[in-house]
């Protein structure tokens, strides 16, 4: 079951980064240039878990590896999306850069203590796996995942008393609710202590990933039927 489901998210983030690459027509804004690369590498994230838990069986070192890549993406896409919310805020240039690099430094540093407390997998039961059993380490890499997201949501929710058009108003309330669940996703997976809180987990990122797929495409639509 788990390959699956990771396949299935790595679906959905695709859908949405081939959406903002092919039909959006203001790509070259950096903004939206940041916002494909969050779901390329979201895509990758769940594309590399979905592999590592089929290696699992017969390799588990490997599985444990292709975990902590799958860290290293997921911490490459938290700090584009925040990087985003950043940049909605309307950051001053030196603050934005201040805290990009910390920002970057601290969640490759929770993925260099996985690395430390190197863990093998284990079975969770038939279908879902616990990656990593030491809580602190992962809650810690967790807190991250809180600061980008809710920067986000923070950043879009501010933003809509400033949009004129109510497609975009939709679109700017979808991704702060997607960004929003995000990090709560993120409690359960890494903080797992039973099956449920991985099966909830997938569940809110796959909402999220529909909000952001409907708000990506709410605005085009809109123009069209207008």
């Amino acid at each position: 079951m788990e390959p699956y489901s990771h396949g299935a998210l790595a679906l959905l983030a695709l859908v949405s980064g081939v959406y903002l690459l092919f039909w959006r027509k203001n790509f070259t804004l950096d903004s939206v240039k940041e916002y494909f690369f969050w779901f390329a590498l979201f895509f990758l994230y769940n594309a590399t878990l979905a592999t590592a838990a089929v290696f699992f069986p017969l390799y588990p070192v490997v599985a444990a590896t292709g975990y902590i890549l799958a860290l290293f993406v997921l911490a490459l896409g938290a700090w584009h999306g925040f990087r985003i919310g950043l940049r909605f805020l309307n950051t001053s240039k030196s603050l934005y850069n201040l805290l990009s690099k910390a920002y970057i430094t601290g969640v490759l540093a929770a993925v260099f203590l996985h690395v430390l407390f190197f863990e093998l997998p284990q079975v969770a039961d038939e279908n879902w796996l616990f990656w990593y059993t030491n809580r602190p380490v992962s809650l810690f890499y967790a807190l991250f995942m809180f600061i980008a997201g809710w920067t986000v949501s923070f950043s879009m929710l501010k933003a809509v008393a400033s949009l004129v058009r109510q497609s975009f108003k939709i679109r700017a309330l979808l991704i702060a609710g997607a960004a929003f669940l995000l990090p709560i996703a993120a409690i359960f997976f890494f903080g797992v202590t039973q099956v449920s809180h991985i099966v909830l987990s997938l569940w809110l990122v796959g909402i999220a990933l529909v909000l952001f797929l409907v708000g990506n495409i709410l605005p085009g639509l809109a123009r069209r039927i207008g």
